[in-house]
């Protein structure tokens, strides 16, 4: 993404994991490929501070991981150990997708395990939901760069640096 600026963007931010501050989980499952997962804390001027992902290998290239629904739960409460996550967002195509064998959701097998998730946002039919993200990426991203950085001339996002997949995603 051309407003992404690995220099601005990319920094360790602790306070953003002050108890204050919202925490979130995003999950965005895919066949033949493990969870794309992110973690973010969200300050009262919403800005965004990208904290932790999963994977935490290279993603770009990697194989199902043939965990389970009750696996990745395992998986997502050890990473939230101490970081209480109030809100959990999983891509709503695959929310709906029905297990063959007992006709529950993901989203309904995800919350019989402890772990309850909303949908991710909704566009309409004749929109293009891919584009949609990508602006709304792009505009987190942007501040103004002919200016200094300071508290108000800054991006909403930033990721800290342990989060490699998301920061290739972005360049």
């Amino acid at each position: 993404l051309k407003t992404f600026d690995r220099n601005v963007h990319v920094r360790e931010n602790p306070m953003f994991l002050a108890d204050e501050h919202a925490k979130y989980m995003v999950a965005d499952p895919a066949i033949g490929k493990p969870f794309a997962v992110i973690w973010a804390a969200v300050n009262k001027a919403k800005r965004i501070h990208i904290y932790d992902e999963w994977p935490n290998f290279d993603f770009k290239g990697s194989k199902d991981s043939n965990m389970t629904v009750r696996d990745y739960a395992e998986l997502f409460k050890s990473r939230e150990e101490g970081q209480a996550v109030q809100t959990r967002i999983i891509d709503r195509h695959f929310a709906a997708v029905r297990n063959l064998h007992n006709g529950l959701t993901l989203k309904q097998e995800f919350g019989e395990v402890g772990i309850d998730f909303q949908d991710s946002y909704h566009v309409a039919e004749n929109v293009a939901e891919v584009e949609t993200g990508i602006l709304k990426i792009k505009e987190y991203l942007k501040y103004d760069r002919s200016k200094p950085l300071d508290s108000i001339n800054q991006p909403l996002v930033t990721i800290d640096p342990k989060c490699k997949n998301t920061i290739l995603a972005c360049e």
